[in-house]
C-alpha cells in the first residue's frame, strides 16, 4: 500500500505544472525536477579547488521513463549530456522510482 502510494506521488512531484520542466537526459526527453549551482555557491570545501570552478547539477526523474530508452542507469564517472551540456556523473541511484542524478562539470579560469 505505501508502495504503491509512493509510486503515485511520482507524478505529483515531477508535475510540470508545479515543480518539473522538460530536460533531455543522455538523449531521452524526461520530465524532471532540477537544482543548479556552482563551486562558488557551495560550502563543500571538496567542491572548491584552486583555478578550478564547477557547475552542479542534481535531476530527478522517474526512472521507468529513462529505462524505457536506454537499457541502464549512468555509473559513476561516466558522461552525461543534459541539455546539449556534458557533466561528468556523480552519483546516480533509483530512490522509490525516482532516479536521483549528480553531475559535475568542471573548468580552470574564472566562472562564466
Amino acid at each position: 500500500m505505501f508502495k504503491e502510494d509512493l509510486l503515485s506521488d511520482r507524478d505529483i512531484f515531477l508535475n510540470d505544472n508545479e515543480f518539473a520542466e522538460m530536460i533531455t537526459v543522455d538523449g531521452v526527453e524526461l520530465k524532471a525536477v532540477r537544482s543548479e549551482y556552482n563551486s562558488k555557491k557551495s560550502s563543500n570545501k571538496a567542491e572548491n579547488f584552486a583555478g578550478l570552478f564547477g557547475d552542479f547539477t542534481n535531476i530527478y526523474f522517474k526512472t521507468d521513463d529513462y529505462l524505457a530508452t536506454r537499457k541502464r542507469l549512468p555509473n559513476h564517472g561516466e558522461f552525461s549530456i543534459i541539455n546539449g551540456k556534458r557533466y561528468v556523473v556523480e552519483t546516480c541511484a533509483d530512490e522509490g522510482g525516482i532516479c536521483k542524478l549528480v553531475l559535475s562539470a568542471y573548468r580552470q579560469a574564472v566562472l562564466r
